[in-house]
């Protein structure tokens, strides 16, 4: 098995059981997932908190979002940057915090897209930058969450894409380990427009996708879904371990 990772300055989070090429995930890699954390710690964990989002779509080759309140310190940060065609160089923010970036998911059918998180280092203002590897139609969004755990946030991760049209038609299990994690998603409807699944958040809806969050309060298997109105889709979902 080889793992290998992206000379990008990107933390990416490795994974044997996807089998991926970082810089393209196959259509076969589809519906797998990857563990990132152990055993259920037992710990009795409160549930992350919604803080604040922002979005900015521009067809360039960098996208900057600047949050509306000051971040806090300890806070997740969650980022989601999507592409027409371009890969993504580097994700930064003026507090230097490091962004762990899973490997960016795309088909045949589906556009370049990318998930990733930072712990907050610095109560700041704060400013998020992508910069892509060439001039395209870019967007970015970045959420901020409190009540996460600081030192290893991330439970696991799940990649799911199809063609299938209407309510809660784009999905994808995740299997949480413990209470009360925070599932969130990055949806995006090829040609058409993604909205929020049946009982999730939606945060950010430009340029025809979503991103959406729910708090679970039960470990087990989740389905996590958003609705396409009739194109091929694509869907990320990430678990976090509440604080």
């Amino acid at each position: 098995m080889e793992v290998r990772y992206a000379a990008v300055g990107l933390t990416l989070v490795a994974c044997g059981r996807f089998g991926f090429d970082p810089i393209a995930a196959s259509v076969d890699d589809a519906g797998h997932d990857a563990r990132v954390d152990g055993e259920s710690d037992g710990r009795t964990r409160m549930a992350p908190i919604f803080v604040q989002v922002v979005d900015n779509s521009v067809t360039d080759v960098s996208a900057a979002v600047t949050f509306d309140s000051p971040v806090v310190a300890g806070d997740l940060l969650v980022v989601a940057f999507g592409t027409s065609s371009v890969l993504l160089a580097s994700m930064t923010d003026t507090t230097g915090d490091t962004f762990t970036m899973l490997p960016v998911f795309m088909t045949p059918a589906i556009s370049p897209m990318y998930v990733g998180y930072a712990i907050a280092g610095t109560s700041a203002a704060e400013t998020i930058t992508a910069d892509a590897t060439g001039s395209d139609f870019i967007t970015l969004r970045a959420h901020e969450y409190a009540s996460v755990d600081p030192t290893a946030p991330l439970d696991t991760y799940v990649m799911n894409a199809g063609s299938s049209s209407g309510v809660d038609a784009i999905e994808v299990d995740v299997a949480t380990q413990t209470a009360n994690e925070l599932v969130f998603a990055y949806a995006v409807s090829q040609s058409m427009t993604a909205s929020a699944g049946t009982d999730f958040n939606a945060r950010s809806i430009i340029s025809m996708d979503v991103t959406e969050d729910q708090a679970e309060a039960a470990a087990g298997t989740h389905l996590v879904t958003a609705t396409n109105s009739g194109s091929p889709w694509g869907i990320q979902a990430l678990a976090f371990l509440g604080k």
